[in-house]
């Protein structure tokens, strides 16, 4: 089990956010091992808000308002179509009065509000995705310049690389400073190697053909 804290939108295609984008490399990775691999989502709808925390505003609520309906209390913390969600997972009638309310029902909606479960049958496609994993493998990179440690004059640089990290600047972070590293050290790389090199002169100065 993975735990990934933070932002999570509720949108027309599944789950997104930043919390659903560090989640996604988990569900990809699972996929592609295990093809077919029966996977779920459990979401806290609000993590600072103990289970024992709801059950006690439902009681309070309850002696505060005993005519109002659960559902009319429960979109009081949630958008409509979420609370609705969450009433249908606990299997308890939104339309019940506070009053007639029974603990075990406030315990159900308390439980499935920490507890939300989701199937999951997959991520967006490629073209959709913001970060993408996999590439060359790092272990085959010298990281001190990014050249290649199998084919010398080999440099690389973002994600041509199997690396990626959360979202919120880091990937960027990641580009810029391997690109840096990496254009650095091919320049210094091709100064040192360029009378070796067949584009080269015998003098090392100009490129050999025709001048334009």
């Amino acid at each position: 089990m993975t735990v990934e804290p933070g932002d999570l939108v509720f949108t027309h295609f599944g789950l997104s956010g930043p919390a659903a984008l560090r989640a996604s490399h988990y569900v990809t990775v699972s996929l592609r091992d295990q093809p077919g691999a029966l996977l779920r989502a459990s979401i806290d709808v609000e993590p600072d808000c103990p289970f024992e925390q709801w059950v006690e505003r439902f009681r309070r609520a309850r002696d505060a308002h005993p005519k109002r309906r659960l559902r009319t209390e429960l979109e009081d913390h949630l958008p409509e179509r979420l609370a609705q969600f969450v009433l249908s997972e606990a299997r308890v009638d939104g339309d019940t009065q506070l009053a007639h309310a029974s603990l075990a029902q406030l315990e159900a909606v308390a439980h499935t509000l920490k507890h939300l479960e989701l199937p999951i049958t997959g991520t967006l496609p490629l073209e959709k995705a913001t970060v993408t994993g996999g590439g060359v493998n790092v272990k085959e990179i010298d990281p001190k310049t990014m050249q290649s440690k199998r084919c010398a004059g080999l440099f690389f640089a973002g994600e041509v690389m199997d690396v990626h990290a959360h979202t919120g600047g880091y990937n960027i972070t990641i580009a810029f400073s391997t690109g840096h590293t990496a254009g650095t050290e091919a320049a210094f790389y091709a100064l040192a190697n360029r009378e070796r090199s067949p584009m080269y002169s015998t003098q090392g100065t100009d490129p050999v053909g025709p001048v334009p």
